[in-house]
């Protein structure tokens, strides 16, 4: 694998700069560059991509995250990269995707989270967003799949192809319980009201003793009556007819006494 980085002195030196560092380089730029072979390139001089060429000849697949038009600015758009190897996957990630009315938007992890919907569902106490994960979430995995199937295609066609990548397009699988309801009725649920983002009682985070918090996602009703019995719950808020604020707040009082054992 080779990457292709920025000049030094440009944007590449924010990841570089992060702390911790080892060797004047931060430790995340080390953990997501492990094992490549990394070449500088100035994509605005034309003799400089021309180094490119040798490489593109010879490569399995091209992935590339700039606006949609940059490539091509720079000559290296997918019909150019093609007519050099034909067989190349040629992947491009970007927040929008090539077409549509926001494809030259430009924006970072939080917005496709919020522009999603993701933030929404993620707050924490106070209500404020937290977890960003669009990057990873909606842009690297779904590259990964479809790179892989690319491979299986090309095996059959001895063709490459072009999978065109938007982040914002690869979070709406998170949102398979709102969405869908949503879909049928018309209707958005209030934040916070389902199970998996709050509502349930078996489903929730609770401050212990030492200031952590016991996870619970005891969701089958055999391991909701094992918690409740573990935690000494009383009997009387185990019922169905009890309602979940009420519950909630007891649930926190059993579980606010226990701390993580040495």
């Amino acid at each position: 694998m080779v990457a292709t980085s920025p000049w030094p002195g440009t944007d590449d030196k924010l990841m570089r700069g992060y702390e911790p560092q080892i060797h004047g380089t931060s430790v995340q730029y080390h953990t997501l560059n492990r094992g490549k072979k990394s070449i500088f390139i100035d994509l605005t001089d034309e003799a400089s991509t021309e180094i490119l060429e040798p490489l593109l000849m010879r490569a399995n697949t091209l992935i590339e995250q700039f606006r949609p038009g940059v490539m091509k600015r720079h000559g290296l758009d997918y019909a150019r990269v093609r007519s050099i190897n034909p067989s190349i996957i040629y992947c491009s990630i970007s927040g929008w995707g090539h077409n549509g009315p926001k494809a030259q938007r430009s924006a970072n992890d939080l917005n496709f989270m919020a522009e999603s919907g993701h933030l929404d569902k993620i707050v924490d106490g106070k209500g404020k967003p937290a977890l960003p994960a669009a990057d990873v979430a909606g842009g690297v995995y779904p590259a990964v799949i479809n790179i892989l199937l690319a491979y299986i295609r090309r095996s059959i066609t001895d063709e490459g192809c072009y999978p065109d990548m938007a982040i914002f397009d690869g979070m709406m699988p998170f949102h398979y319980n709102t969405l869908i309801p949503a879909l049928k009725t018309g209707i958005l649920p209030e934040q916070g009201q389902n199970l998996v983002t709050g509502e349930a009682p078996r489903y929730q985070l609770y401050r212990t003793a030492d200031s952590r918090h016991l996870t619970v996602a005891a969701v089958e009703e055999k391991f909701w009556r094992n918690f409740c019995a573990m935690i000494g719950l009383d009997v009387g808020f185990r019922a169905e007819n009890v309602q979940s604020e009420v519950v909630k707040v007891e649930v926190a009082k059993c579980v606010e006494k226990f701390r993580q054992q040495k």
